[in-house]
């Protein structure tokens, strides 16, 4: 387990011990080659630019802990080809990992939840076509509740 040393304001420096991709990888994603048939719909030269485009960015996933960066730029990196990997399973129709169950949702996991991005949320909340609550005295955060995504997800499926 690597340990990074951390500045801090006053020039100290703290000891962190950061967790690698590797304990926690396989929770997402796996780490094998996507071997699987073209799913109906997609055309065939698309079918091949994504797995080929997914086993690429698998195996830089792979060769992250080898690349000397910061541990911001690793997590960054990380996160990046994590989300990347998980669109193209989404594209290509394979399970994907799904947020924990909760009763109202921020607008990023709203986002998630519904497999579009925070811009969308915001903007079909702006039109009306999802609700949400808003909390605090003067109202910033915006909170959807999981009877509200479940409705547009039955929506945007049909």
């Amino acid at each position: 387990m690597p340990v990074f040393s951390v500045p801090t304001r006053r020039g100290h420096t703290r000891r962190r011990r950061l967790a690698p991709i590797s304990e926690w990888r396989h929770l997402l994603v796996p780490t094998k080659r996507l071997e699987v048939s073209c799913p109906r719909g997609l055309h065939r030269a698309t079918y091949k630019r994504l797995v080929n485009e997914y086993n690429r960015v698998l195996d830089e996933l792979a060769a992250l802990p080898r690349r000397r960066l910061w541990p911001r730029m690793r997590k960054a990196y990380e996160h990046q080809f994590l989300n990347r990997i998980v669109r193209i399973r989404r594209r290509l129709g394979l399970p994907t990992p799904k947020p924990r169950a909760r009763a109202r949702y921020r607008t990023g996991e709203a986002a998630l939840f519904l497999g579009v991005s925070t811009k969308s949320v915001l903007r079909w909340t702006a039109s009306g076509f999802l609700r949400c609550e808003r909390a605090g005295g003067w109202a910033a955060h915006r909170y959807y509740t999981v009877e509200e995504l479940r409705r547009v997800q039955r929506i945007l499926k049909t």
